[in-house]
């Protein structure tokens, strides 16, 4: 079982702390609610973001007692922690508070895929599909890096929402904000690689019944 069922988001990048970095950092966790004091933190890692340099996104592993490992990811900068709790006010909030940025095609791309996996539907988040070992079965449709229409300005890629994989065009704005303006569905009852139940901002492994 991987420590960190996350993929794709970020590509790579990250950084495993140390036992002694993560218990120094996990009191400031529970102080600022981003996890329950009735869990264990058994693991942490970090990765910076072009598009947010003075922030670092924290993947955050913890264990309880008779309860599922857990994993919860937040942004930790100089204002302290914001926990990614799938709703969309978090990410505004912050680029409201520092502006992204998103001048670079390359940083548009990897925001578009950090957003789209933070922000959360009914059914989970919008995870942007670049690689078949995000899906439980091999399809026969492509899939690969969002690519931008420099003529339109508009990015598209394949999205996952639940289990219905799209193909679908969106538009990124200077001040972060992302509209989806076209979607087609290519296949549903498709499954993410590993299986994930997402809660606000704990995913779980799902359980094979």
């Amino acid at each position: 079982m991987t420590e960190h069922p996350i993929s794709p988001v970020p590509d790579d990048g990250w950084r495993e702390l140390t036992p002694e970095t993560t218990a120094l950092l996990t009191e400031r966790l529970f102080d600022f609610q981003i996890i329950r004091r009735s869990r264990q933190v058994t693991n942490m890692r970090t990765c910076r973001l072009a598009f947010y340099p003075d922030h670092i996104l924290c993947d955050i592993r913890t264990e309880a007692p008779a309860e599922p490992v857990e994993w919860v990811c937040c942004l930790y900068g100089r204002d302290g922690f914001r926990k990614l709790n799938g709703d969309s006010s978090v990410i505004h909030g912050l680029n409201a508070d520092v502006g992204p940025g998103l001048e670079d095609p390359e940083v548009q791309r990897a925001y578009l895929k950090f957003f789209c996996f933070f922000v959360h539907g009914e059914e989970g988040p919008f995870e942007i599909i670049t690689t078949p070992d995000q899906l439980a079965e091999d399809i026969d449709l492509p899939v690969g890096q969002p690519a931008l229409d420099t003529e339109s300005n508009l990015w598209t890629a394949s999205v996952l929402y639940g289990s219905t994989l799209f193909e679908a065009q969106f538009r990124i704005a200077d001040d972060g904000h992302i509209s989806m303006e076209a979607d087609t569905p290519l296949r549903e009852d498709v499954a993410r690689n590993p299986a994930l139940i997402f809660d606000g901002a704990i995913r779980r492994l799902r359980q094979e019944t």
